[in-house]
């Protein structure tokens, strides 16, 4: 058996600003953080990260960035994202999720959560494959 080396165009090396940060599980993010505030935010399905090489630089920069997977957490995805938005400025919301059934419920979550906060915040949703392709958005 071989090892073969992994090409230095698959490694992504990210240096994170003073304004940016690591992912946040959704269910560990305090609704009313201050880094929410005026935030563009990124509500991305666990997996989506591992889908594909060059997550951050088309995703994540310039984003607060909150992951969850619906099939293997244990909250109310509605309410915590609801309690998100009501209590900070979100300049705008992108959804990403994988091409799965599973995956269905976190871009719904946000749908009703946006509906259920009462303010008009521009959001879009980006489904992927597992190649980390983009099927629809």
């Amino acid at each position: 058996m071989t090892c073969q080396a992994i090409p230095k165009s698959a490694v992504e090396s990210v240096e994170l600003s003073d304004q940016e940060q690591w992912p946040i599980q959704l269910g560990l993010a305090p609704s009313s953080a201050t880094f929410f505030d005026k935030a563009h935010l990124l509500i991305a399905a666990d997996c989506t990260g591992y889908a594909g090489t060059g997550f951050y630089t088309k995703y994540m920069k310039g984003k607060i960035t909150l992951t969850g997977c619906p099939k293997l957490d244990d909250f109310d995805y509605v309410e915590k994202i609801t309690a998100i938005l009501k209590n900070n400025n979100i300049k705008s919301v992108t959804v990403i999720r994988m091409d799965l059934p599973c995956c269905r419920a976190i871009a719904n979550s946000v749908i009703f959560a946006l509906q259920k906060c009462r303010k008009i915040i521009p959001w879009w949703a980006v489904t992927l494959n597992t190649d980390g392709e983009v099927v629809s958005d």
